[in-house]
C-alpha cells in the first residue's frame, strides 16, 4: 500500500513545477496581449491542461486525514486561485489598454486628415 504521506508531497511537488511553467506561460501571454498579438494554439492548449491538471490534483487532495498536509495544500489552492484572477484581471486590463490604445490613435489620424 503506497504512503500517503509521500504521495501528498509528491503531488504537491508536481504541483508546484506545473504553477511555475504556468506562470511563465501566463506572464508571457500578457505581455504578447498588450502588443495586439495573442499565443499560439498550442500553448492556449497547453496552458489549459496544466491548468486542468493542477485543479484536479488539487481537488484530489482533499481527503487528507494529516492537518499539516491538508493545511499545506489549501493554502496552495488559494494562493493558486488568487493568481489565476489576478492573471485574468491583468490580460482584460492589457486588452482594454491595446484597445483604447488604438481608438486614440483612430481619433488624432482622423482629426489630423
Amino acid at each position: 500500500m503506497p504512503d500517503l504521506y509521500i504521495e501528498a508531497k509528491r503531488d504537491l511537488d508536481q504541483i508546484r513545477k506545473m504553477f511555475q511553467r504556468l506562470h511563465a506561460t501566463k506572464e508571457k501571454e500578457i505581455a504578447v496581449r498588450r502588443v495586439g498579438k495573442r499565443l499560439a494554439a498550442s500553448e492556449i492548449k497547453e496552458m489549459r491542461d496544466m491548468e486542468s491538471i493542477i485543479t484536479a490534483l488539487l481537488e484530489r487532495q482533499k481527503f487528507v486525514t494529516n492537518g499539516q498536509q491538508r493545511a499545506l495544500f489549501e493554502n496552495f489552492k488559494n494562493q493558486y486561485q488568487a493568481n489565476m484572477r489576478g492573471w485574468r484581471n491583468r490580460l482584460a486590463f492589457a486588452e482594454a489598454q491595446r484597445v483604447r490604445k488604438r481608438r486614440r490613435q483612430a481619433r488624432k489620424a482622423a482629426n489630423d486628415g
